[in-house]
């Protein structure tokens, strides 16, 4: 209810400044159908429409790259096997496969999967230093890349 209000405000006010206001929608692309068939008028008051393409693997691969590379100002990360190797690409193929998908978000996904690894980072170095054992805090195995193997 409260969206139909806000949407019949901004058609007034697109209306009533007309030449002075600019407006854009982003969203899903069904969620973006769905909107644009509340009202006859809104195609036409909206008559361009981009579409951007989902990350490629390589792109999420490199954008997976440059969020690693933005936290070492903080510290040198060491990935297992290297930053190409063979666990960063899994990992960047394994979000190529959430495409299309409802929710996936190209680097938000990137984002969140990163976020995982950190956390599965965090969670293993808790455990060594609970057993006495001193793990380099900067080497990511890749296992922390991964997930723990499926059951």
């Amino acid at each position: 209810p409260a969206g139909k209000a806000v949407l019949n405000f901004l058609l007034t006010e697109l209306e009533n400044s007309a030449g002075k206001l600019a407006v854009a929608f982003a969203g899903y692309e069904k969620e973006m159908d769905d909107l644009f068939e509340y009202n006859d008028g809104l195609p036409s008051r909206f008559p361009f429409k981009l579409k951007f393409q989902d990350y490629s693997d390589d792109e999420l691969l490199l954008i997976l790259q440059d969020l690693i590379k933005k936290e070492e100002i903080k510290g040198n990360f060491e990935i297992e096997e290297g930053f190409d190797g063979r666990f960063l690409k899994i990992a960047a193929r394994r979000l190529g496969e959430m495409r299309g998908k409802r929710g996936f978000g190209n680097a938000r996904a990137v984002r969140n999967a990163w976020q995982q690894i950190l956390l599965r980072q965090s969670a293993r170095l808790s455990r060594e230093k609970t057993r006495g054992n001193f793990t380099d805090e900067f080497y990511i195995p890749g296992e922390d890349i991964m997930g723990p193997p499926p059951l």
